[in-house]
């Protein structure tokens, strides 16, 4: 698609609007607005897709995290402070959020 781009422009500037090739410019031009909105249709679908599979792997690591804590001891969480066990959760889930695609925030 973005080697295209060149060339349509190349074919108005080079053969319609010398000529006045009226016919050839509205379909060269045409062209340039279809693969416009090609490009946002694409983009736009890949951004979507990128977002979902964030959103599942982060899903994913949150229910296992769960699970996992579930499966702790108890003497693992009276011999823990509580504190320092949510903020290893929390600063180890968020520096992997960083790195999961995710949709921005509206």
């Amino acid at each position: 698609m973005g080697i295209a781009l060149p060339f349509l422009l190349r074919a108005i500037i080079d053969d319609s609007l010398p000529n006045g090739d009226l016919r050839l410019l509205a379909l060269l031009a045409g062209s340039l607005i279809a693969l416009a909105c090609f490009g946002t249709v694409i983009g736009a679908l890949q951004v979507a897709v990128t977002s979902r599979v964030g959103q599942a792997i982060m899903h994913d690591l949150r229910v296992r995290v769960y699970a996992h804590l579930q499966s702790l001891s108890l003497g693992f969480f009276t011999t823990t402070r509580t504190g320092e066990v949510q903020s290893r959760i929390a600063s180890d889930i968020g520096g992997l959020q960083a790195l999961a695609p995710t949709p921005p925030a509206s």
